[in-house]
């Protein structure tokens, strides 16, 4: 199971494998819903200024068997020229051979007529030839030379290879002739060293025909221009999950041949991986949760990467519904001066009180706002709780290391006390002592609130003491720090079962749901009697 994350960035990580020597093909393989296109765009807009990166979705194209993939991939690059960078407006430069050659390829009807017309007018013995004939050919050919060399712009050129490529058609060397031109123009949005980045996204989600072409022109070196890669570009990234081109891979050529063998030509050093727990660090540091603390944050990668692991939501589903909102602020729980019907020794009232009007404000109970965030996302918050039935049946039997689970536990932990606790427990702990001559129970003693989940202690630590005593201006709960009361014991144990944390998750939600406070932050929940009993 997945704990806290490395320390090392992933941004930074990826930075520092891009930035490799001579990595000029990248493999950026991660599962699906994972948030890869997200990450992609996130980096190189951050990084702007170094790169040129031109995104194209093979799997957005609508091509027939007899149509060339490569074709739509150029109109996609052209595309992305026009609308991302200013393409240059200079004069559109060729040679006489290219010229000559190209007229001939886009009029080979023409051409065919005139030589036809010019047999018909050769004498039959040898005499005689109709130069007429020939003298309209060049004509013809001094014309399109004028156009081209007076009219067109690379602009010009790209654009009006973009309208024909429509119905995808053209032969090789008009290929090769906008090639040149498509090079020549990312030649020139190279400004201030900035290099040109090819990112194929999706590439595993269409036709397994498709993909091999893909992988196979890209990985081609084209050596007579001298190119590392297609089109000059500094790097190829492909995005995909590698495991769903392996088996792609082996669906259509076997699975006895090696795919290792054909796969590693197209990526220079490693195959990068992202995995569901860096996709959801991304998502938190760049969304607006308002995460009070490092504990909170690691609930939500915790939470949201089981959620992913398990199928029960995407980052895709996430980022699009993780827009800011807001929660109004309300009295939770309140209640007036501490329980006298015990005996209370000398001494042993709370000297962090200086208020008998004790009160739990809702914007303590932080979890509130993750279930706001979890209604949201699922539509309704009985598929919510659906979600977290089924993750917890597929982690039965999965435990994690304390060390990585410990952060997520105290939290909810406290976020059960807040939501379940009442009466003087909600705000402190009283030791209860027996006095055998009076035969009656006072209170010998008081400290912070405890809390008691699966059997384990923990303590919430408050701000509060002798010298700041608590007047009720501010949160009761504001920073605290919730421990475990005997935490060797606790780790003595050293694994803990992941499926009983998310019950406890479970529980808290239907103590919210019992005490109407879902319905005071927007949460209209309508649950059956099972849920209920669960």
């Amino acid at each position: 199971m997945h704990g806290k994350i490395d320390t090392l960035d992933i941004s930074t990580h990826f930075k520092a494998h891009l930035e490799l020597e001579n990595n000029n093909r990248i493999i950026f393989s991660g599962k699906f819903g994972v948030g890869k296109t997200f990450f992609i765009k996130e980096f190189f807009s951050a990084y702007s200024e170094k790169y040129n990166a031109i995104t194209i979705s093979p799997s957005k194209y609508t091509v027939s068997a007899n149509e060339d993939i490569f074709e739509l991939i150029k109109v996609d690059i052209i595309m992305n020229l026009f609308c991302n960078h200013d393409l240059s407006i200079t004069k559109f430069e060729t040679s006489k051979v290219e010229l000559i050659t190209n007229f001939l390829n886009q009029l080979p009807f023409n051409l065919s007529k005139f030589f036809l017309v010019a047999l018909k007018n050769i004498d039959p013995i040898g005499s005689f030839i109709n130069w007429n004939i020939f003298e309209s050919i060049l004509q013809s050919y001094k014309d399109y030379e004028k156009e081209i060399m007076e009219k067109k712009t690379n602009s010009q050129v790209l654009s009006e290879y973009l309208d024909r490529s429509l119905d995808i058609k053209g032969n090789f060397f008009e290929n090769n002739f906008i090639t040149r031109t498509i090079i020549a123009e990312l030649r020139g949005v190279k400004k201030n060293n900035k290099k040109n980045v090819l990112i194929i996204d999706d590439l595993d989600r269409i036709d397994p025909e498709h993909i091999f072409r893909i992988m196979n022109i890209m990985s081609a070196h084209n050596d007579y221009l001298l190119e590392t890669n297609k089109f000059e570009f500094d790097h190829i990234i492909l995005v995909c999950d590698i495991e769903n081109i392996k088996h792609i891979y082996h669906h259509k050529y076997g699975p006895k041949v090696d795919f290792h063998g054909y796969v590693d030509k197209f990526y220079s050093y490693d195959i990068f991986y992202y995995s569901n727990m860096d996709a959801v660090s991304l998502f938190i540091r760049e969304a607006d949760l308002r995460l009070k603390n490092e504990r909170e944050e690691e609930f939500y990668r915790f939470i949201f990467s089981n959620l992913i692991e398990s199928n029960q939501i995407t980052l895709r589903k996430l980022v699009k519904y993780s827009l800011s909102f807001e929660l109004k602020d309300f009295i939770y729980y309140e209640q007036n001066g501490l329980d006298d019907s015990v005996l209370w020794s000398i001494n042993s009232h709370p000297d962090f009180l200086q208020t008998s009007k004790l009160v739990v404000h809702s914007q303590e109970i932080k979890i509130l706002r993750f279930f706001k965030l979890m209604n949201l996302v699922y539509g309704d918050f009985s598929s919510f709780l659906r979600a977290l039935e089924i993750m917890s049946k597929q982690l039965i039997g999965k435990k994690a290391q304390w060390e990585l689970i410990s952060e997520v536990f105290l939290f909810v932990a406290e976020q059960f006390h807040l939501l379940s606790a009442r009466n003087d427990s909600l705000f402190i702990t009283k030791v209860i002592k027996h006095d055998d001559l009076d035969r009656t129970n006072y209170v010998s003693k008081v400290y912070f609130p405890t809390v008691r989940i699966h059997g384990i202690d923990c303590l919430i630590n408050l701000k509060w003491n002798f010298s700041n005593q608590y007047d009720g201006s501010q949160l009761y709960f504001d920073n605290s720090v919730t421990e475990f009361v005997n935490k060797k014991m606790v780790f003595s144990n050293s694994e803990f079962s992941i499926s009983k944390l998310i019950d406890t998750l479970y529980e808290c939600a239907i103590i919210a749901y019992k005490a109407r406070v879902l319905e005071r932050i927007g949460i209209n929940a309508r649950l059956n009697e099972e849920n209920e009993m669960r």
